[in-house]
């Protein structure tokens, strides 16, 4: 998995997250964490970007 843009980090770690809720792994928190995250860099970056976000 590489990433050439914050849309692609996000979607990596949406497959990480949703993977790591399949399985009961803890580990996940940390995805969701740096997930969350990765969405306000991109929210304060710009609001076209911010828009991609789920609710």
């Amino acid at each position: 998995m590489h990433a050439h843009d914050l849309d692609d980090v996000v979607d990596i770690l949406d497959a990480i997250v949703a993977d790591t809720i399949a399985t009961a792994n803890p580990r996940g928190y940390f995805a969701a964490m740096y997930r969350q995250v990765a969405l306000e860099v991109a929210a304060a970056s710009s609001p076209a970007i911010a828009t991609t976000a789920p609710g």
